[in-house]
């Protein structure tokens, strides 16, 4: 049987997965089983790996399309929280049937626009006493709660740079998909959003690039500007003095390097091309095509970190917080597990629509996530 939850609750209202069946659905449900979580019902189109995963997990299963809002609302009655796997075009959709469904919501991020969407519906949500959490993964997720928790080291914070990257320790390793290949083109070819003197702005797809070198077994990583979900909601949270705020992503290099030669070669565009009498979206051609190729990850390692500049009594100082994992770990299901612990524990008090460095508490989650097998470290410098 599995072991019981660190924090130990017994709720019996449910928690529904939607998107059970993909990497990080799969990942969530399978960390939240192994911590003593029974009451988890897991909802996906996908029939066959449903089917396997709920008889794996000894769960409830349930088929259903998030696009259609009468399967929907059948499916979250009388749940507790919806942890909203799925791919982030449907986060606003979601969130309004779990209002009508009286439910919370948990997603894994909105890619920064579908963010702002969804902050929207704060009011609704105050108002059903119903909580809304965007971007409980790894980044977002990892990154806002390290970013928030090292902040207040500072008298004066100035600079905050998040990083999400990742090293095979294969250098044979070939190519590999972290999460959907649909969210990897978006960010590899929408414009990023940063925070640049005091004031948000975009830049070029593909730009920002940096080398940075961390800790063993990490090394040096090549990192490139993405757009990302921490740009909506940490500069307001982390105050006026803030200046700078980006977020940089670094994949194998292999994977890196395939994805870029795919935007370069026109393979992530949306304009349809007419293809033998029909028409044609080389990006929707693309996603399908990428996430049909088997994900055999080698020997990885990944790290999150958040880079904090400011000062202290007048001094300057550098603070660098980090969460780090290997293959064997997928961050943003544990994450978004940890989350939920701490939601049913009654650890998150709050209601309305909330990103994790306003309702997450750092201590705690770090605590489920080093329990988890994860690493967390700090560093500083000048």
């Amino acid at each position: 049987m599995p072991s019981e939850p660190l924090l130990g609750v017994t709720v019996t209202s449910r928690i529904v997965i939607l998107g059970a069946a993909g990497i990080v659905g799969q990942g969530i449900a399978r960390q939240l089983r192994s911590r003593g979580v029974s009451n988890v019902v897991l909802v996906d189109l996908r029939s066959d790996p449903l089917a396997t995963l709920a008889r794996e997990l000894e769960t409830e299963s349930a088929v259903a399309d998030v696009t259609d809002p009468t399967a929907l609302a059948g499916v979250l009655r009388d749940s507790q929280l919806v942890v909203n796997a799925t791919l982030y075009y449907q986060n606003r959709a979601v969130m309004e049937a779990c209002l009508a469904s009286n439910c919370s919501y948990l997603d894994l991020g909105g890619l920064y626009h579908m963010t702002l969407r969804q902050l929207e519906l704060a009011s609704q949500f105050r108002k059903a006493d119903l909580l809304a959490i965007l971007g409980a993964g790894k980044a977002p997720g990892i990154t806002n709660v390290l970013a928030a928790h090292g902040a207040r080291a500072f008298d004066r914070l100035t600079e905050v740079h998040l990083r999400s990257g990742r090293r095979s320790l294969d250098e044979r390793a070939a190519f590999s998909l972290p999460y959907a290949a649909s969210t990897l083109l978006d960010e590899f070819t929408l414009a990023p959003v940063v925070l640049d003197r005091g004031a948000l702005h975009e830049i070029p797809p593909l730009s920002g690039r940096e080398r940075v070198t961390h800790p063993p077994p990490f090394g040096a990583i090549d990192y490139v500007t993405t757009l990302h979900s921490e740009l909506a909601t940490l500069p307001a949270f982390l105050g006026r003095g803030l200046e700078t705020l980006d977020f940089k992503v670094g994949l194998s290099r292999a994977t890196a390097d395939a994805l870029e030669n795919l935007v370069r070669l026109g393979f992530a565009s949306s304009e349809p091309l007419p293809v033998g009498g029909v028409s044609v979206r080389h990006r929707e051609f693309t996603a399908s095509l990428l996430s049909r190729i088997p994900s055999v990850a080698g020997p990885e390692a990944w790290i999150t970190e958040a880079e904090l500049i400011g000062s202290t009594h007048g001094r300057r100082r550098r603070l660098t917080l980090r969460v780090t994992g290997d293959e064997r770990q997928n961050g943003t299901s544990l994450a978004a597990a940890a989350t939920v612990e701490l939601f049913r524990a009654g650890r998150i008090p709050s209601h309305g629509v909330e990103a994790p460095e306003a309702v997450v508490p750092a201590e705690p989650f770090f605590e489920l996530l080093r329990s988890y097998g994860l690493g967390y470290a700090e560093s500083e410098g000048t």
